[in-house]
């Protein structure tokens, strides 16, 4: 069990960004909104459905009539804008003084929220504007999935923890980090024009002075693809925003 709070129990909003999800949505939101050891009453589900075209929006539905309007918050977005600007809108919609942002495809450990929190809390906290977990593979189910946990536990690891030593990170994982909300409206949001949010909002906080953290402790899981193909074609996108990114930067 995590260590208990003892200035307050924040109130946190979880954003969760979902364009044709119909595969992974259920499952995750299931997950937060049943799974995740945190008061049920300090805490919120904001799903941003962004130009879904498929059964995203009516499992969406389906699910806010299990959940309710309290414990889940549906932001419907005709035309796909990207996670960036679907996160500045919801950002006018949510109630949390910190952020969790929550890929559909990810699921923080029950305990995640309590340990982001305590980060926040302890002295020198008032400065940290984002912490970000440990990402780890959920589908082990072929040697593919399997390289890519080692890959995880190692390489990716180890980049951040050598990032820690110059004092900052220069990218969060997008798909699980726990914002402050105050250094977020601090640097304006996340860029919409940017591909990749999660790299161009960790520099923009530290810029500002904001303090960004890695938490190898806190971990969440989320599926990565299975086959070859799929996996040559999430690295194709990746090193797509990384040239964006940089290009960007110059």
């Amino acid at each position: 069990m995590p260590r208990y709070l003892e200035k307050g129990t924040p109130f946190i909003t979880i954003l969760v960004p979902a364009h044709n999800e119909e595969a992974s949505i259920e499952s995750t939101i299931e997950h937060l909104e049943e799974r995740m050891n945190y008061p049920t009453n300090q805490y919120e589900v904001v799903v941003v459905n962004d130009g879904s075209t498929g059964q995203t929006g009516a499992i969406l539905n389906r699910l806010q009539t299990r959940y309710g309007e309290k414990g889940l918050r549906v932001i419907t977005i005709i035309n796909n804008r990207g996670k960036a600007a679907g996160f500045n809108i919801a950002l006018g919609f949510s109630k949390g003084q910190f952020l969790l942002s929550n890929d559909a495809d990810s699921k923080p450990e029950v305990d995640a929220l309590w340990k982001y929190m305590h980060y926040f809390e302890r002295e020198g906290g008032d400065r940290l504007g984002a912490i970000t977990g440990n990402m780890l593979s959920i589908n082990k189910t072929s040697l593919v999935a399997e390289a890519q946990q080692n890959e995880l536990n190692s390489i990716i690891g180890l980049i951040k923890r050598s990032q820690l030593s110059y004092g900052g990170l220069f990218a969060f994982f997008g798909a699980n980090t726990m914002y402050r909300k105050a250094a977020v409206l601090d640097v304006g949001g996340w860029q919409a024009e940017q591909p990749t949010e999660d790299i161009a909002i960790s520099w923009d906080m530290q810029v500002h002075g904001w303090q960004a953290y890695f938490a190898p402790h806190i971990r969440f899981f989320m599926d990565v693809p299975e086959t070859l193909p799929e996996l040559v074609k999430q690295r194709r996108r990746w090193d797509s925003c990384i040239i964006n990114e940089i290009d960007g930067c110059l």
